[in-house]
């Protein structure tokens, strides 16, 4: 069992993470690529997976990637060379960046959640409700069921509660000089991945031409999302997700309309038929001249 200590007004320092880093989510993916006991709900990601890696030549390459992220998230330095982050990028683009749709939909569901609990009841009853992740709070003190028997003491430090769409257990990355977080599984539902996508990002030939980084934008509005939670979902800076959206906008691909305080993106049907997401109808032409790369 480990302890986490709170003292004084620490506990108005938790905080839910929007989203998860990328490396989490590669490091997390990675082992479920070659975990024995897998849960059901991930076989369908792993088998299309591992076709993907399979005819892009880097299945080899990606088992022996697996060793070097250890499955706390952070990359060992084997990991660190110029051609192992290629190697991690490419994995990205193809284990995590086309499933960044279902990930955001099921990351939004779980804050939603933990988003009331907090409201009816404050810290109690958002800790309460990671209850069914062996997590128990009692008098200032969070107690999480794991392998490590240890005490840590967050003094003043905030605690951030991250929602693992590829993890499987309840972990804790505890460094004394950084703020502690505390790693959950969202554990998807068996039926999240129904229709597994041809290809990552799109067909070929579109990723060819629009290249990964707008193809992942693509796959990632399947349903409308606000500039935050596309650069959430794509691991961006807003300001990022937001150049690549106005470029796809400017070519015709997807619409933005103001919604309140906030920007919402959308497919267009010529952005949904040049993925495959929808049958071809009248739209406005692709402008591809605004989809020039350099």
């Amino acid at each position: 069992m480990l302890r986490i200590h709170f003292s004084g007004d620490d506990a108005t320092r938790i905080r839910v993470a929007p989203a998860a880093p990328a490396l989490w989510d590669v490091a997390c993916s990675l082992h479920l690529l070659g975990a024995r006991d897998l849960p059901a709900s991930f076989e369908p990601w792993r088998r299309t997976v591992r076709r993907h890696l399979h005819r892009a030549g880097l299945a080899r390459a990606v088992r022996a990637l697996a060793s070097a992220f250890p499955v706390d998230g952070r990359p060992a330095p084997s990991a660190a060379g110029g051609g192992a982050r290629e190697l991690v990028r490419r994995y990205h683009e193809i284990a995590v960046a086309p499933f960044a749709r279902q990930i955001a939909a099921a990351v939004a569901a779980d804050r939603a959640v933990r988003a009331r609990a907090a409201l009816d009841r404050g810290v109690e009853g958002l800790m309460a409700s990671y209850r069914p992740h062996g997590v128990r709070w009692c008098g200032g003190v969070l107690h999480v069921r794991c392998a490590v028997d240890a005490d840590v003491h967050v003094r003043g430090r905030p605690l951030t509660l991250l929602p693992s769409f590829f993890g499987t257990r309840t972990a804790v990355l505890a460094d004394p000089l950084l703020p502690p977080v505390l790693a959950y599984p969202l554990l998807p539902a068996a039926s999240w991945l129904t229709a597994p996508p041809a290809a990552p990002g799109g067909p070929p030939g579109l990723r060819r031409f629009l290249g990964p980084g707008r193809c992942a934008v693509l796959a990632a509005l399947r349903s409308p999302l606000s500039t935050r939670q596309l650069a959430d979902a794509l691991h961006l800076s807003p300001s990022a997700a937001s150049r690549r959206a106005a470029a796809l906008r400017e070519a015709g691909l997807l619409s933005t309309a103001r919604d309140g305080r906030c920007v919402r993106h959308a497919l267009r049907r010529a952005g949904s038929c040049s993925t495959g997401w929808a049958e071809p109808g009248a739209d406005a032409p692709i402008d591809r001249q605004a989809l020039r790369l350099g």
